[in-house]
Formats: C-alpha cells, structure tokens, sequence
C-alpha cells in the first residue's frame, strides 16, 4: 500500500482511511447519542463545565463526537492526522449546521494556542502516536489552569490482544511484538494505523504527573456503589478500600481491557 505523506506527517494507508469511514462514516449522528452522552457524563463527573466552554477533540476521527458538542453549545474542534477524515469530518458538521472547526495536524503538534481549551478528549489515540508522550505535553499545553485531559487508550496488563492474535501479546516487549505483529499482518503493518503502544495505567499516569497535572483520576476513583449492577454489585464492599489504597487496584486491571484516565491541570 502506498504512503501518503503531507506537511502534516504521515498519514495511515488510503485503503485503511477508506475502509475506516466505510465502517464508521456510514452511521448517522443519531447512532452515537449514547456514546455521546455516556462520555460527556463522565467528564462532567470529574470537572464540571456547561454550553461554551471549548472542547478540543485529539484525533477526531469521523468527528461525530466534536459536532455532537458543538450541536449542545459547546465550543469544540477536532485534530486528525489524516486529511479524509478531516474533510470528512468537515461535511458532517456542514450538514449538520454547526460551525465545529477540524484540523489536520499530528497529535505531537497541536495547532491551537496555549491555554485556550477547558477540556481535552483523546480517545484510542495514544497508542497510534509515536511521540506519545509529546503529546501529552502539547494537550497540558492547550489546556487551561484546572483544564481536564481524558486519555482512553490500551491497557498492557489485559491479557488478550484485541490487535493480534497471540498469547499474552501486550505483555511480551516491543521489539518481539513487532516482529510478531509484521508475520502476522505484512511488512506495512506500521502504516496501516496499527496500535503499537501498550500502556499499564500506572505508567501512563505517570507520564501525566510529569507532564504537570496535578490531579490523575481513574474508573475506580469515578466509581460509585450504584453503579455497580448485576453481578458487579459483589464487588461494592471493596470500593472503600479501592479508593483510598490504589495498589489493591493492580489485580483488577487484569479484568480492564483499555486505560482511562481523567488528568486535571
């Protein structure tokens, strides 16, 4: 497959980005109103904010989450590393009439000014992006004082592979997870918007604390008794202990397959 290059970067493989909107590009605004509303929710529970604050979607993909914000008032734009989807993002937001503003650029680079935004969102982004921990200095960057990054990305410590299919693949170390994902894939797996970095959630929380926010939330600090449902009610007499001792956490990582993480500035 050919690689498309542009002053943005490289971009994924123009089969891959077509394949992609095929899959998503497809679906209406409607079909990601639960979506939509569950994410909002859960940053509202960590900072709360209402119509006009300024969102800034980190790899935006489609961009049915950054119109969706900007269809309730908020003030949202989106960064894509690939120019299809940005012109596709930029149809969507047409029909729909709202004025979300998209951006092709690398996540490394973000091209908005400093402390311009109350909120970040950078949902499976991370673990595409080479200089990840760039990125996660340019989003401190554009946030505002007390500003709110939310990181959804992979968790290392999951024992299944959601990208390839081999034992306990996100525990092996990287070099052999290359070669592995290459004979399983094809030599451009690379191109082809393939997640090569597996992060625990005490390492990426880490990396934010170095970065400079002062506060880094997870699901368990988020979580309350009700809602726990069905079978997960077992768990409600551990929460306490959760919350407040965040090692006994490390054995229910096991049971999480993506890291989320709420970073406060």
């Amino acid at each position: 497959m050919k690689r498309v290059e542009t002053a943005a970067g490289p971009k994924r493989s123009l089969t891959t980005v077509r394949d992609y909107l095929g899959e998503v590009g497809g679906r209406d605004l409607a079909s990601f109103e639960a979506d939509y509303r569950k994410t909002i929710g859960l940053l509202r529970r960590v900072k709360e904010f209402g119509p006009g604050a300024r969102i800034l979607e980190i790899g935006s993909g489609t961009g049915w989450f950054t119109v969706l914000a900007c269809r309730e008032g908020y003030r949202a734009e989106g960064v894509e590393i690939s120019w299809e989807l940005v012109e596709f993002a930029r149809r969507r937001a047409e029909r729909a009439g709202v004025a979300a503003r998209f951006h092709e650029a690398r996540a490394e680079s973000l091209p908005v000014e400093d402390a311009s935004f109350d909120v970040a969102y950078a949902n499976s982004v991370m673990e595409h992006v080479e200089g990840w921990r760039e990125a996660i200095a340019e989003a401190w960057r554009v946030l505002r004082p007390g500003g709110l990054l939310f990181v959804g990305t992979t968790n290392r410590l999951y024992p299944v592979s959601t990208e390839i299919d081999f034992p306990l693949y996100q525990w092996l170390p990287f070099g052999l997870r290359r070669r592995i994902a290459i004979r399983k894939r094809g030599e451009d797996v690379m191109e082809n918007g393939f997640a090569w970095n597996h992060f625990t959630p005490m390492e990426l929380r880490r990396a934010l604390h170095r970065a400079g926010f002062g506060r880094v939330l997870d699901v368990f600090d988020l979580v309350e008794g009700k809602d726990l449902r069905g079978v997960k009610r077992l768990a409600r007499p551990l929460l306490p202990l959760l919350k407040g001792f965040r090692p006994a956490r490390v054995p229910f990582y096991l049971a999480i397959s993506t890291t989320n993480l709420w970073a406060l500035k």
